[in-house]
């Protein structure tokens, strides 16, 4: 992972955090703090978080329990 920054449309340097050719922000996605080493990445959502508890914690918000498994005519949906 390398630092470097990049300019907003405002011409406001922004931190970020270059890892595999993509761009993040030096900002934990979850709980904000600055982000120095280590980071966990989420390439394809481009989340950035300062551990692994900050990327579980949002990964479960980002979540939704199932509560049936019928269709909206009783029928029973079975992924396949």
């Amino acid at each position: 992972m390398s630092k470097s920054a990049l300019y907003n449309q405002e011409y406001e340097t922004v931190e970020v955090i270059v890892y595999q050719g993509m761009h993040y922000p030096n900002i934990c996605r979850m709980c904000e703090t600055v982000i120095n080493a280590p980071a966990t990445v989420f390439p394809p959502t481009k989340a950035i978080f300062c551990g692994d508890d900050c990327a579980a914690e949002w990964f479960a918000a980002q979540c939704e329990t199932i509560t049936s498994i019928t269709d909206e005519e009783g029928e029973l949906c079975i992924p396949s």
